[in-house]
């Protein structure tokens, strides 16, 4: 069991990052004092980014909007290229995310 355990342990490792960094990188801190960690920047648009893809395909397939497949694969991935660079520009301060105007 310690054997199953300890393969569990560094995969989720090697996934996650460590506590600093996930701090650093989603809390609202001046640009001084922040870091930006392209690597798992990308790591969270990419896992978003395939979350709206296969979203989308069901989300189609279960409608039936269309039959043709390659027009559901790309709407799919449309959806998908949008939320993969929305993240990325949320995550860079580029955009910033769910502001009420006040």
């Amino acid at each position: 069991m310690s054997k199953v355990s300890d393969v569990l342990i560094r995969a989720f490792t090697f996934v996650s990052p460590p506590e600093t960094e996930v701090a650093s990188s989603t809390c609202n801190e001046s640009k001084q004092n922040q870091t930006f960690n392209i690597k798992y920047a990308l790591l969270d648009a990419f896992i978003l980014a395939m979350s709206t893809f296969f979203s989308t395909l069901l989300a189609i397939g279960t409608t039936k909007i269309t039959q043709d497949p390659v027009q559901a694969l790309l709407t799919a991935g449309i959806a998908a290229g949008a939320v993969f660079f929305e993240t990325l520009a949320a995550k860079r301060g580029l955009k910033k995310g769910n502001q009420t105007s006040g």
